[in-house]
């Protein structure tokens, strides 16, 4: 009966030397996936790769969908307002189709606090953010549009 207890007891060394090495296993992927993943300490900040913002521009960050026809109402006044000011900078986003643009989009919408229901067309400029569109939305970007391009000198 020693005999069948030692190999009891060798076979649950083994085996938990097999677990041990599991959790240790799962522990490092999990610690790699946290420090690879970019964690920034607030997870609402607005990730943009360095070279896509001009500093000496605004930005008007544009969010819509393919199938939206508010968003196709609004393209144009878009269009619009990069052809009128030549110290904006437009970027535009398709988040239906795309998944990195749609994370961006909630990004966005967590670090502007933007209540639900969320929608697009979505616009935002400096600390503002209009979400749908209409003749009153459109001049309220504008007049946003006009208050950031003056405060440019003033940074």
């Amino acid at each position: 009966m020693g005999g069948n207890n030692a190999l009891f007891v060798s076979g649950n060394d083994k085996n938990n030397k097999f677990v041990t090495k599991i959790i240790i296993l799962v522990l490092v992927v999990l610690a790699v996936i946290f420090l690879v993943g970019g964690f920034s300490g607030d997870s609402s900040d607005v990730l943009l790769p360095d070279d896509v913002i001009k500093p000496d521009l605004v930005q008007v960050y544009f969010f819509w969908s393919a199938t939206c026809s508010h968003c196709s109402d609004e393209k144009p006044f878009i269009e619009e307002l990069k052809v009128k000011y030549d110290k904006l900078q437009v970027l535009d986003y398709e988040i239906q189709f795309s998944p990195d643009n749609n994370a961006l989009f909630e990004s966005f919408l967590k670090k502007y606090d933007v209540p639900e229901p969320w929608g697009v067309p979505a616009v935002f400029v400096g600390d503002e953010h209009f979400i749908g569109y209409s003749g009153a939305i459109a001049v309220d970007i504008e007049d946003k549009v006009k208050e950031e391009i003056g405060n440019l000198g003033n940074n």
